[in-house]
């Protein structure tokens, strides 16, 4: 059985001293990234070994009655495409072709039945064709290939599930979470230099999260401009972490945790 590998729980917010509403699965989480990132054991690893960074495992229902999950499961599929892009945009074709696999295997298998039942239609095949292009084409069919499957993830993110949140708030939670994810995979690779595939999952994450930002922040600068603040002022933290597709010199990401973990507040508080 497929191991369940998006990680739509607990955030930078869980990091930052003050904000509480944890319950006892996240608080656990907590402490093995804490345990992790101060050298004292612990699971540590990629998302996919054990669960920390800014990958890890899924809450099918969540996803199945909470837009933002929702949405952010797809933000994954997208995040390891960018990622395999632009990893082989860096002369890694294998890990790109991996990162690819990655996105069928490890998160659009699970996620189907829920895209499904959302009235998705499925699109295996398109992330076939890209995984495909990813281990023989050139790198322009690499990128028309991931064009069209950002472009049917963007229809799905329409058919999210309903909790009364208006589109605006739920983009902006799905941005914020993305933001998140960036600077907690960037603290999570920190600690492994050597390991190029939990830095570029991290990529992938701030690709996304720069895509999405695009389109979301406009719109939410003219409804809520202190949102809109607190959501650039966490992307712009990022941007030192990730110089590149390759890693660059350790940073401390406590700076973009904070801002990630205010901009999650802020877009939690829309409607």
């Amino acid at each position: 059985m497929i191991r369940r590998r998006i990680w739509l729980g607990v955030g930078a917010s869980v990091l930052v001293p003050g904000l509480g509403g944890l319950d006892e699965w996240d608080r656990g989480r907590l402490a093995r990234l804490a345990r992790a990132a101060g050298g004292e054991g612990g699971e540590g690893g990629e998302g996919g070994e054990g669960g920390e960074g800014g990958e890890g495992g899924i809450d099918p229902e969540a996803a199945r009655r909470d837009p933002v999950v929702f949405g952010t499961a797809l933000a994954l599929v997208d995040a390891h495409l960018l990622a395999g892009l632009a990893a082989i945009e860096a002369g890694e074709r294998t890990l790109g072709a991996t990162l690819f696999g990655h996105a069928i295997a490890e998160v659009y298998v699970e996620l189907e039945p829920i895209l499904e039942a959302r009235g998705v239609k499925p699109f295996l095949a398109e992330l076939e064709a890209a995984q495909a292009a990813a281990e023989r084409a050139s790198g322009e069919a690499v990128r028309a290939a991931v064009d069209r499957v950002l472009a049917v993830t963007a229809a799905a993110a329409a058919k999210a599930p309903s909790d009364g949140r208006s589109p605006l708030a739920v983009e902006a939670g799905v941005l914020a979470e993305c933001i998140d994810r960036a600077a907690l995979q960037y603290q999570s690779a920190a600690a492994r230099p050597d390991d190029l595939e939990a830095w570029l999952d991290g990529v992938g994450w701030k690709l996304v999260a720069e895509r999405r930002a695009a389109a979301v922040l406009p719109e939410l600068a003219r409804r809520d401009a202190d949102a809109a603040s607190a959501v650039s002022t966490a992307l712009a933290a990022l941007k030192p972490l990730y110089p590149s597709a390759r890693p660059g010199a350790p940073d401390d990401a406590g700076a973009a945790l904070a801002a990630a973990a205010r901009a999650k507040l802020a877009a939690a508080a829309l409607r």
